[in-house]
């Protein structure tokens, strides 16, 4: 064995621990949140392969289902038995949910800020009628309405929670 070989053998040793192995394979389903088949690169299938760090009942902790289709890097807990494996990077993700998604996605915040300045104009338009308008005695509040008549005229569409949502990250 010639000296860069023993190097380079010695630093594998050094950099991965004992009994782990990495290998990319292609995701071929998902069984459910916790698990997912994925295909190794000499075509092996292999089935539970973990999508959290713990198989278990509890919605705590993060789960990244990847796409169908894509890459990921499974690591081999089982030292080569290929019978405790775990996804542990991924090429592309097709959601992400925290402790048991509950609270629902994420909020894109692109589209709150514009929703938000929608309302912020609304009330500064109001604002600007109602500091042009004059009282007028006896008027029966004619002079209001016409202050306002533009302003009143015009609705404001009702948020909905899949207008600033972001479904595909949920907490």
């Amino acid at each position: 064995m010639d000296v860069y070989s023993d190097i380079k053998n010695k630093l594998q040793k050094i950099c991965q621990p004992k009994g782990l192995r990495l290998y990319f394979a292609e995701i071929v389903s998902i069984q459910d949140d916790t698990t997912c088949t994925v295909k190794l690169e000499d075509d092996l299938q292999l089935s539970d392969v973990r999508l959290r760090s713990v198989v278990n009942s509890e919605e705590s902790g993060i789960v990244i289902t990847p796409a169908v289709g894509s890459v990921v890097l499974v690591a081999d807990l089982s030292g080569g038995k290929l019978s405790s494996m775990a996804v542990i990077m991924y090429s592309e993700i097709d959601k992400i949910e925290i402790n048991g998604g509950k609270n629902g996605g994420l909020i894109n915040i692109e589209d709150l800020v514009s929703h938000i300045n929608t309302i912020e104009d609304d009330i500064n338009n109001l604002k600007t009628a109602m500091s042009g308008w004059t009282p007028t005695p006896q008027d029966g509040g004619a002079a209001l309405k016409g202050a306002v008549t533009s302003w009143a005229g015009q609705s404001i569409t009702k948020t909905k929670q899949s207008d600033i949502e972001d479904d595909k990250i949920k907490h």
